[in-house]
C-alpha cells in the first residue's frame, strides 16, 4: 500500500523567506521548508516523487537546484530530473549551463527518484532523507527547499524520540579535538553517526553502540569549514547537527 504524507514542518527553516521568489507545491500544497513522507508500507523497489516549482516573480528567472543527502540507506541509490533534465545518483548539484529560465508564473516539474534494490535485485527497507535547496542564479543565498524522507517498508515508520538520544557535541566550533555523545536504544539493530560536507557528500562515519557513547573528534581529520553530522539508527535519519572546523 502506497501512502504519501505532507508534513507542513520545518515553517522556519534556514532559507525560507516571507515573499518568496520561488513556491515549491504538492498536490497544491506549498511545502517550503516542509518534509515530504513517501512512505511505502508494503516494500518496492522504486520510488517517484513529483512536485511543482513555481515563478511567483513578475519577471522571469533562473533556477538551479542541488541535493543534500541526510541519510541513506546502504545499496540504494536517489536522483532527480527537474524539467527536462534528469541526473544520476552522482549528482549532487544541477550544472550551471542546465539551469532553467521560468517565466512569470511558470511551473516547472521536479521529480525525486529513489532505487530501493541492491546489485542483486533485493529490496532494500528502511529510510533514506534527502533535501533538496532551490534557489535563483542572480540571489543564490534564497534558498528554498523541501525534504523528502523516502520510508520502504514497515521498519521505516517507527519513531525514535531524538531528545531521549541526549546527543551533543562538545566544544563546537572545533579548533583541536571535541566529544561527540549520545545514548542509543537498547533496541537497535544498527546506530552510526555520520558526517557530510555541507554540499551532501559523505566524509566520515562512526560506528555506535547500544547505551551511552562517547567519540572523540579529531579536527586534523578534517579540512576547516562547516560540517553537518547525522545520528542514523535502522537505517534511518533521527537527528542532524552542524559541526563547524577551524
Amino acid at each position: 500500500m502506497k501512502k504519501l504524507l505532507i508534513l507542513l514542518v520545518l515553517i522556519l527553516s534556514f532559507g525560507f523567506s516571507n515573499a518568496q521568489n520561488v513556491t515549491l507545491r504538492y498536490e497544491g500544497n506549498v511545502i517550503n521548508g516542509s518534509t515530504i513522507d513517501a512512505l511505502y508500507t508494503d516494500p518496492t523497489d522504486f520510488i517517484n516523487l513529483h512536485f511543482d516549482v513555481c515563478n511567483e516573480t513578475s519577471s522571469a528567472i533562473t533556477i538551479g537546484v542541488r541535493k543534500v543527502v541526510i541519510s541513506a540507506v546502504e545499496g540504494s541509490q536517489n536522483s532527480f530530473c527537474f524539467g527536462a533534465q534528469c541526473y544520476g545518483p552522482d549528482t549532487y548539484e544541477m550544472p550551471a549551463s542546465d539551469y532553467p529560465v521560468l517565466q512569470p508564473s511558470e511551473v516547472i516539474d521536479f521529480a525525486a527518484d529513489y532505487f530501493a534494490s541492491d546489485e542483486n535485485g533485493n529490496i532494500l527497507l528502511g529510510t533514506t532523507t534527502v533535501k533538496f535547496e532551490f534557489f535563483r542564479s542572480d540571489a543564490p543565498t534564497d534558498v528554498q527547499t523541501v525534504t523528502v524522507r523516502f520510508i520502504n517498508g514497515p521498519t521505516g515508520i517507527e519513531t525514535i524520540d531524538a531528545a531521549s538520544l541526549d546527543i551533543n557535541l562538545y566544544p563546537n566550533p572545533i579548533t583541536s579535538s571535541s566529544v561527540f555523545t549520545c545514548n542509543v536504544p537498547s533496541n537497535s539493530h544498527t546506530a552510526s553517526v555520520k558526517v557530510f560536507s555541507y554540499t551532501g557528500m559523505l566524509v566520515n562515519e562512526y560506528q555506535l553502540f547500544n547505551g551511552k557513547n562517547s567519540i572523540n573528534i579529531n579536527a586534523a581529520d578534517y579540512r576547516s569549514g562547516v560540517y553537518l553530522y547525522s545520528v542514523v539508527i535502522d537505517n534511518r535519519n533521527v537527528s542532524t547537527h552542524k559541526m563547524v572546523i577551524r
